[in-house]
């Protein structure tokens, strides 16, 4: 890797971290004191640091710097968390996780910002505090209102006010050419996981399957019906002692079955115990399993086939894990409200593109897409419109015939956008930098042979 004199910042994570994190949340929900927990994954704790520690050495030793006396000997330099975090707060910086991917920008900034000149400042000033006992004394900024401008860099119009903010500084800068903060992501490719789901169901009809289900989830519909039940018909004994058992308790199964439920016999005697009833589901998506005897859901979709038919709009085709060991690739694209067998087919010279999850896609629509908070936590607006977007593409959801996608920053989403709305989209490609081009013109993709 080579780099001319500007600084690169790194903000350094494992799968470990993220492990980590989620394996002590539920070590303290299963009732683990924080001491037991930080015992537990302390071993994880030493393999994550001697990861940060192999890569610093790593970049150290392999990022080639163009010359200059004046940048000093020492070019790659790990920044202390505590440091940041409490320049991060003597600045006025806050960090809200739930408002999206932008707080790494900030913690950039500030490692820019933390040189060792500035972690000496740090030092001093923490020990003139304990020596003089001064509490909330201003810590200066790197420059006059650093603050504001970094807000302004993070925002949706970057440009705006940056010459009253910072004069002496962009008076040399092509502010037009400023863009707002954008989020690279890493498309996920891999072809992997299960090829159904583990739930074994019996096949009743098109679009139709039963599957077992506890008695404890059983409901009663508005005709006082048990929900859903499977041929009642072949053991009535059995349905109505259900269904009197939920009518005393009305309705609520969980209390109604907290105790044993035993199956009626003819003599009124009690006889084995029952714990699941078959329940019909609307099923769309299915595949043989057990040699024929049932079926279950597929599960894992890979990716969508995005597909153009002029005069009437988009449609997509899902591709699911069992999709990739076959020798041809599904062409039937999804229809809202109809069942597999009802869906259209494409041709291919329609194809535009597929859609994996994370790809980056532009959404052009008449009517606006009204997007929500991804986190209820959030202290950004609940929610904004807008009739054109970048936006990455997250999964599809044959129930509805919609894909879910995600604003660049992950800070808002909108769950079911129903293609045949849209005016336009186009696949765009994004490198690390997030410097993103369009993609005008894709073959449709077969799976290696070696999976078939």
């Amino acid at each position: 890797m080579y780099a001319d004199n500007r600084i690169f910042y790194i903000k350094f994570y494992t799968k470990a971290n993220v492990k980590n994190y989620r394996k002590r949340q539920n070590l303290l929900k299963e009732g683990l004191s924080k001491e037991e927990s930080r015992e537990f994954i302390q071993r994880n704790l030493q393999d994550t640091q001697y990861s940060a520690s192999f890569m610093l050495n790593y970049i150290r030793n392999h990022l080639a710097f163009a010359d200059c006396s004046a940048a000093g000997k020492q070019r790659v330099v790990a920044v202390n968390g505590a440091v940041t975090a409490f320049l991060r707060k003597r600045w006025g910086l806050s960090k809200v996780r739930a408002d999206g991917d932008l707080h790494h920008a900030v913690d950039a900034t500030v490692i820019a910002c933390t040189t060792p000149s500035m972690v000496k400042r740090v030092t001093e000033f923490c020990k003139q505090e304990e020596t003089n006992h001064v509490r909330n004394e201003y810590f200066p900024e790197p420059w006059p209102r650093f603050r504001d401008e970094l807000m302004q860099r993070l925002s949706a119009c970057p440009q705006e006010n940056l010459m009253q903010i910072n004069p002496v500084y962009y008076q040399n800068v092509d502010i037009a050419s400023i863009r707002p903060v954008f989020v690279s992501r890493m498309p996920r490719h891999k072809a992997t996981g299960k090829v159904h789901e583990d739930t074994i169901r019996s096949y009743v009809s098109k679009g139709i399957t039963a599957v077992r289900t506890s008695i404890t989830d059983l409901k009663l519909d508005e005709k006082g019906e048990i929900e859903g039940y499977f041929n009642k018909e072949s053991d009535l004994l059995l349905y109505n002692a259900l269904k009197r058992r939920l009518e005393e308790f009305g309705g609520n199964a969980k209390k109604a079955f907290a105790e044993p439920f035993y199956k009626p016999r003819a003599d009124g005697t009690p006889g084995a115990q029952v714990r699941k009833v078959k329940i019909v589901d609307k099923t769309s998506n299915v595949i043989c399993v057990r040699d024929g005897g049932g079926v279950s859901k597929s599960n894992n979709m890979v990716r969508i086939d995005v597909y153009y038919v002029p005069g009437e709009g988009y449609y997509w085709v899902p591709i699911y894990v069992a999709d990739t060991v076959k020798s041809t690739l599904p062409n039937k694209a999804v229809l809202r409200n109809k069942g597999m067998d009802d869906w259209k087919e494409m041709n291919e010279k329609d194809f535009q593109f597929s859609l994996y999850n994370n790809d980056l896609v532009f959404i052009e629509r008449d009517s606006p897409i009204s997007f929500s908070l991804t986190n209820k936590k959030s202290t950004l607006p609940s929610k904004f419109s807008t009739e054109k977007t970048f936006a990455y593409y997250q999964k599809g959801d044959i129930s509805n015939a919609a894909i879910k996608v995600e604003t660049p920053d992950g800070a808002y989403v909108f769950k079911s956008l129903t293609l045949n709305t849209v005016r336009k989209i186009e696949k765009y490609q994004v490198d690390v930098l997030g410097n993103y081009t369009l993609v005008k013109k894709e073959k449709r993709q077969n799976f290696p042979a070696q999976r078939r």
